[in-house]
C-alpha cells in the first residue's frame, strides 16, 4: 500500500475545506424585502411629470442590498387612459418605467440599491398640454421591494 505524506494529506484536506467554505459562502447570500407607501402627487396638467412623496424602507436594509423584484399599486382619484408611471430611487435617481400598469410586479436586474427611498413619478400623456379638470389626486401608493445582498 502506497502511503501519503502528512503534508500531502494536510494540503488535500485544506483544499477541500477551502472549497467547501467558498461554496457555503455563495449559498449564504441574504435576501429580504420591505414595504412602504407614498402619498401624492396632485396632477394639474397633462404632459408633465409629477413626483409623489417617498416610500421608505420599513427597517434596516444592508448597504450592499440590490433590488431583485418589486411590486406596486398606484392609487389615483381616477385613471385617465394615458397615465404613465415610473418608480425612481430617491438617492440613485435610477428606477423603472412601469407604464400604464396601475398595479403589477416585475423581476429586475440587481443593480439598483435597495437601501434607499423610492418615489412614484406620474404623468398623463396626451397630444396637447392642457389643464386637468378635475385634477388627478394621488395617494397611498404601495411599494414592495425584494432584495439580495
Amino acid at each position: 500500500m502506497k502511503s501519503m505524506s502528512f503534508a500531502r494529506i494536510a494540503s488535500a484536506a485544506t483544499g477541500a475545506l477551502l472549497g467547501a467554505a467558498v461554496l457555503c459562502g455563495a449559498a449564504e447570500a441574504g435576501t429580504g424585502n420591505w414595504y412602504g407607501t407614498a402619498n401624492g402627487p396632485t396632477l394639474y396638467q397633462t404632459n408633465y411629470w409629477y413626483n409623489s412623496g417617498n416610500a421608505s424602507p420599513s427597517g434596516s436594509v444592508p448597504a450592499t442590498a440590490k433590488v431583485t423584484s418589486l411590486s406596486w399599486v398606484v392609487n389615483l382619484s381616477y385613471y385617465p387612459a394615458t397615465v404613465n408611471t415610473q418608480i425612481i430611487g430617491a438617492t440613485s435617481g435610477t428606477g423603472w418605467n412601469v407604464g400604464s400598469t396601475i398595479s403589477g410586479s416585475t423581476t429586475v436586474s440587481p443593480t439598483v440599491p435597495a437601501n434607499q427611498s423610492f418615489y412614484f413619478q406620474i404623468k398623463i400623456a396626451q397630444g396637447t398640454t392642457h389643464t386637468l379638470s378635475p385634477t388627478v389626486v394621488g395617494g397611498g401608493h404601495q411599494l414592495n421591494i425584494n432584495y439580495q445582498y
